[in-house]
């Protein structure tokens, strides 16, 4: 490979500073990278017309699904918190809702 030149250096100091490096980056979580994509598009749409609204209709629906399944992920655990030993009269033991079969599962002991 070619020694960098000093021009190819000033380049790749430039992508570093705006922070556009060859390094793995941490993944942003879905619905974050949703809604700048969704700022990037709506200055799209100003300046070249509504030919992408079609688009940005579908990142706000795809918006909409994602918050609506993470609400519902979150009152899940919620629950399942409530349910759990620390629920006294309504614990459940954390042996039954391993997915392991270490232990197993406690034996039915009838109605």
């Amino acid at each position: 490979m070619f020694p960098p030149t000093a021009s190819r250096l000033d380049g790749w100091r430039q992508r570093e500073r705006l922070g556009m490096s060859d390094a793995p980056q941490e993944q942003l979580p879905l619905i974050e990278r949703i809604e700048r994509a969704m700022v990037v598009l709506a200055l799209i749409i100003e300046r070249d017309g509504d030919v992408y609204l079609p688009l940005f209709e579908k990142f706000e629906s795809e918006l909409e699904a994602l918050r609506k399944q993470q609400a519902t992920r979150e009152r899940a655990r919620a629950l399942l918190k409530a349910y759990s030993r620390e629920g006294d009269v309504k614990a459940i033991s954390s042996r039954n809702l391993s997915l392991s079969s270490n232990e197993g599962p406690r034996p039915y002991l009838g109605l």
